[in-house]
């Protein structure tokens, strides 16, 4: 944490909060800090290793705090998930609820003697429970500046305000932005203060956030490590290179218009360039594309494959590489680049879903599309227990002991054995089917006694042992009931494996699903599944990421993304191309090599006389 006078001073204010109150509510404007401070204090304390962060919103039922009974993989078996609030207050930990004023009244209420009494109910399980000594509650409220002032996004109050101890972050002044940038970056502080003192031409809001002007810091300071020193002189070049990294980072997200022009020209005059050359960057710029067998490049960025040196790629889809496109697919690139979150916004059919595509068909990189309605639930998301088909499982455990088998063991010696088993399949016996395996993996371990194998391949014997015992209680047991099991959703498996996840259409999802998409972003290394009934943490795959479309909030059904989740992503406006040169490109790509007279120039006349 980089001190300055305001940090301290809302760092002291929270602290003195905490000393004497259990239950703290931070308010601020949106990306001032009040999640970072908290964390920061938490880390002060040695809490943060237990913290407990919380999305909340208008949807967000009490259930989802205190706890609920759950199906587990034992047939017929329901148990008791306490909720993220019941075991912070049993165990003596902390709980962060992000967005406490979206909450309902139903979780106001579930508060109300946990802040008068220090006593949480638990009406499922018909039990009062006490706090821990070392339990803290600490909740965020954002406000938004009009003016100087700080006002609250709902027009209805917190109830029970007068129970918390509120801290109200300041924004950090220009002066010590740059302090923080100066500490952390090596990048021409001049420029981050005129950048820091910007104000919209629209609003007379500050035009940058500290977000938005770190997220630049941290992209120019990459850049310029190929520079080299700067000296007290930048450059025409320099210049414009922290030019287009900021206009990426802060005005991509504007549709065309008058508000886009005149905060371009702002954002020209702060770097020290023409607003003719910014124009010209921002609309003529044509970034080549370049494919080695360990490399892509696009424009200013290279990126490596995901794919072996040694494996073939082939595009599977037709690209027309306009001005338009290729603008586009190298801020996404550079996003990827800077692992950014990416955001894409605009109206449908400008080929948002598809430059993804194309992007991670081009790097070998698997991509989870997640189409979102206003039906989708969070089980589709982070899973959910469904029924299950013990002979789909029976046989998939069959399956990975014949492959352990025979790396194990002589197939010529075991004849007999492999027999059996192969007729235990055929009759559907899961149970002998189960039991073989179970004989099999003793067998393993006498041999690894004689001749220790790799701890690869015991952990793999190992695991399926695991997987073999519990199967075998269930098989005995679903003769008389259901069995259940847990199947991770698409995000899960997508943060597990390392996927891209693509979110279509966001803002059509629930409040529910987009609290599910908030905890993903950011700077988080783990995810908890609480309705799986464990608390082992998953970790982070380095090659995750998350893409979002939106359709703009005009459309029926279509609202607009809460701001707090809204500025976790670097977004980007698309429009139509509608420059004639992009046109005939498409036209030509797409039905040139038809005929060789295919009249590609008649037919982008007509689409652009029509």
């Amino acid at each position: 944490m980089i001190l300055t006078p305001t940090s301290e001073s809302n760092f002291n204010n929270l602290k003195v909060a905490l000393d004497s109150s259990n239950a703290v509510l931070i308010q601020g404007d949106i990306g001032c800090g009040k999640s970072f401070l908290a964390n920061t204090l938490a880390d002060r304390y040695g809490a943060k290793e237990t913290l407990i962060q919380v999305n909340v919103d208008d949807s967000f039922d009490s259930k989802d705090l205190l706890g609920k009974f759950s199906a587990t993989d034992t047939p017929g078996a329901f148990e008791w998930i306490p909720g993220p609030l019941t075991s912070a207050v049993e165990n003596g930990f902390w709980i962060l609820l992000e967005d406490i004023d979206l909450a309902s009244f139903d979780v106001f209420s579930v508060l109300l003697s946990l802040l008068e009494e220090s006593t949480l109910f638990l009406p499922e399980k018909n039990r009062r429970i006490h706090s821990h000594p070392n339990f803290k509650i600490i909740a965020t409220q954002q406000l938004r500046s009009v003016g100087d002032a700080l006002i609250t996004r709902k027009s209805n109050s917190i109830p029970f305000a007068e129970l918390w101890g509120t801290v109200v972050m300041e924004n950090l002044p220009p002066d010590e932005v740059c302090e923080v940038a100066k500490a952390l970056y090596s990048v021409p502080i001049n420029i981050v203060h005129a950048l820091a003192t910007l104000l919209s031409p629209c609003t007379n809001a500050p035009l940058v956030s500290l977000r938005c002007l770190l997220k630049w810091c941290k992209r120019v300071n990459k850049r310029l490590v190929s520079v080299g020193p700067l000296g007290g002189f930048l450059s025409s070049t320099v210049r414009e290179l922290m030019f287009r990294e900021a206009f990426d980072c802060i005005l991509a997200g504007y549709p065309e218009g008058n508000a886009l022009s005149s905060a371009t020209e702002l954002l020209a005059d702060a770097m020290g360039i023409s607003s003719n050359v910014a124009e010209s960057l921002v609309k003529e710029n044509r970034p080549e594309m370049s494919l080695t067998r360990e490399y892509i490049t696009v424009g200013r960025v290279t990126l490596p494959l995901f794919l072996s040196t040694t494996t073939e790629r082939e595009t599977r889809v037709a690209f027309a590489a306009t001005k338009h496109a290729m603008s586009l697919l190298e801020r996404i690139a550079v996003a990827v680049d800077a692992k950014e979150n990416v955001l894409l916004a605009g109206e449908t059919g400008v080929g948002k879903t598809f430059i993804v595509q194309y992007l991670a068909d081009q790097l070998g990189q698997k991509l989870i599309v997640h189409n979102l309605n206003q039906q989708t639930d969070t089980s589709d998301f982070m899973g959910g227990w469904k029924p299950l088909d013990v002979a789909v499982a029976a046989r998939d455990a069959y399956h990975k002991f014949v492959e352990l088998f025979s790396q194990t063991f002589t197939a010529s010696r075991n004849v007999q054995f492999l027999d059996s088993l192969q007729a235990a399949v055929r009759k559907c016996s899961w149970v002998a089917v189960v039991k073989q395996i179970l004989k099999g993996f003793n067998s393993f371990k006498l041999k690894n006694t004689r001749q220790p194998f790799s701890e690869d391949m015991v952990n793999e014997w190992c695991l399926l042992e695991k997987t073999a015992v519990k199967l075998l209680n269930t098989l005995e047991k679903a003769k008389a009931t259901f069995a259940f099991h847990f199947e991770e959703g698409s995000l899960v498996k997508a943060w597990r494996e390392g996927s891209w996840i693509l979110l279509d259409e966001l803002n059509l999802a629930t409040t529910e699903v987009l609290e599910r998409v908030s905890a993903v972003l950011g700077d988080v290394d783990a995810l908890f599944l609480t309705d799986k009934g464990n608390c082992e943490p998953i970790a982070r795959h380095k090659n995750f990421h998350v893409f979002a479309n939106m359709n703009p909030p005009t459309d029926v059904g279509k609202k607009d993304l809460p701001p707090s989740l809204r500025s976790k992503f670097t977004e980007f406006y698309v429009n139509e191309p509608f420059d004639r040169y992009d046109i005939h490109t498409v036209v030509n790509e797409y039905i040139g090599h038809l005929a060789p007279d295919c009249k590609a120039e008649e037919i982008t006349s007509f689409f652009w006389t029509a």
